[in-house]
């Protein structure tokens, strides 16, 4: 999921960028930070993961909120408000942190997928399942 995400965050930021006009080193140079051209290069290309605060940074040079590099495209401005706030509430966390964050938010999907899994055995049982007479 993870290699999914930054290969639709470069995506997404490759297009801005192109739609607006600007190079690599137009966007580095407008994001600023002393951002390399090059590291614009590779999240484009889907293999580096921006910060909270380069990508942020990114949507403003692009003029788009962070959240539409996360969400659908056609719906980001119906992005909900609470991954929103989950987004930004992370965003002044160090790396240790938000590395912790993502091992519990993988521990949980998993523990969701197995769930739904048992469910879906169970539904095939009973219906599936000896008729009783």
């Amino acid at each position: 999921m993870e290699d999914a995400l930054k290969k639709e965050i470069g995506f997404k930021i490759k297009a801005l960028r192109k739609r607006r006009g600007l190079t690599q080193a137009g966007l580095a140079k407008k994001v600023g930070r002393g951002l390399d051209p090059t590291y614009i290069g590779k999240i484009e290309r889907g293999k580096q993961f921006p910060s909270i605060k380069v990508l942020k940074g990114i949507g403003d040079a692009l003029s788009v909120p962070i959240y539409y590099f996360l969400g659908e495209e056609k719906d980001y401005r119906r992005f909900s408000r609470s991954r929103a706030e989950l987004i930004y509430a992370i965003e002044g966390l160090d790396e240790e942190d938000r590395a912790f964050i993502l091992e519990i938010i993988s521990v949980l999907n998993r523990r969701r997928q197995k769930k739904e899994g048992l469910l879906k055995v169970a539904e095939g049982k009973a219906r599936y399942g000896k008729k009783s007479r």
